[in-house]
């Protein structure tokens, strides 16, 4: 069971108690609440809940708590989450919001050179949410892939700027591939190269700050 630095002094029947008090929260109706369980879910780092939200990304009881459990997963890099954040991502009846959380939660996958995971994102990008679409190109930037920099280089022209967002669609493709290609001209990509595009951030609103997949 895969568990973070700072939790491996919690007995085991602590640490299911604390994941199990923090699943539950996290399907509350109160978004602050939800998204208070996510965090602290994030923080433990244990795969042991990996299942758990894994049900929460895919049949939660609001749009919010499905959000934050892709947040969760994300943060969680299990790769039993790979194929659900596939295919949220894929299906045009989730919603948008539900679909941009997977579209980013996939970068984790894709950095690690994720066959599933570039197979998703490159099918959206030309998704008809432009959000999404940001999301896309900026999990696209995370991998080394050929084809990811050639669906970075169509999406450059897209000067959609999402609700909310600190750029273009565009502008973040460029920033993508700008990253991707000195990346592979440099053969190896350092720790923080991937910190500053991580951090370079996507959106600005209230709103989203108070979910989290502010980067």
């Amino acid at each position: 069971m895969g568990t973070r630095k700072g939790t491996e002094h919690l007995p085991r029947g602590a640490l299911l108690s604390s994941i199990n008090e923090a699943v539950r929260e996290l399907k509350s109706d109160d978004s602050q609440a939800s998204f208070e369980a996510a965090r602290r879910l994030a923080d433990l780092g244990s795969k042991a809940a990996t299942r758990s939200v894994i049900e929460i990304a895919r049949r939660g009881p609001n749009e919010h708590s499905r959000r934050f459990a892709i947040y969760v997963l994300r943060s969680l890099e299990d790769k039993r989450s790979e194929g659900v954040m596939a295919r949220i991502l894929s299906s045009q009846s989730e919603p948008d919001g539900v679909r941009d959380e997977a579209a980013e939660a996939l970068s984790v996958f894709v950095e690690n050179g994720s066959p599933v995971a570039l197979r998703a994102l490159l099918s959206a990008q030309r998704d008809p949410s432009p959000a999404v679409r940001l999301s896309v190109a900026y999990s696209l930037g995370c991998s080394n892939s050929l084809h990811a920099r050639n669906a970075l280089m169509e999406m450059v022209n897209d000067r959609t700027v999402p609700e909310g967002a600190l750029q273009s669609v565009g502008e973040m493709a460029r920033e993508a591939l700008s990253f991707t290609t000195t990346s592979n001209a440099e053969g190896i990509r350092s720790s923080d190269q991937l910190h500053h595009f991580h951090k370079s951030g996507k959106r600005a609103s209230p709103e989203r700050e108070k979910g989290p997949d502010v980067t």
